[in-house]
């Protein structure tokens, strides 16, 4: 399902969103783009597996988050996972 709203955001040619935003998205686009900027900073780092598995299981949780609305929440995860890519060096 990640792999679909990636899909969907390379589709409609969407700028990265922030991923250190202090407020939470509007919408579920802009939702949606900080999971994709996410994503990539975590292919960027080149994770190791389980590193990377648990960031793509939050990302996941971030994207029914987005479709869900709750962007507070959404927000937390991104934190979390910005966490979880930044201790890789």
């Amino acid at each position: 399902m990640f792999k679909l709203a990636i899909a969907a955001a390379a589709l409609l040619s969407l700028s990265v969103g922030g991923v250190h935003a202090q407020a939470p998205p509007r919408n579920p686009e802009e939702c949606l783009r900080t999971a994709f900027s996410l994503a990539e900073a975590a292919e960027k780092k080149k994770l190791p597996s389980p590193q990377m598995a648990k960031v793509e299981e939050q990302l996941t949780k971030m994207e029914g988050l987005c479709d869900a609305r709750q962007y507070n929440d959404a927000l937390s995860v991104a934190r979390s996972v910005r966490v979880l890519i930044d201790a890789q060096r």
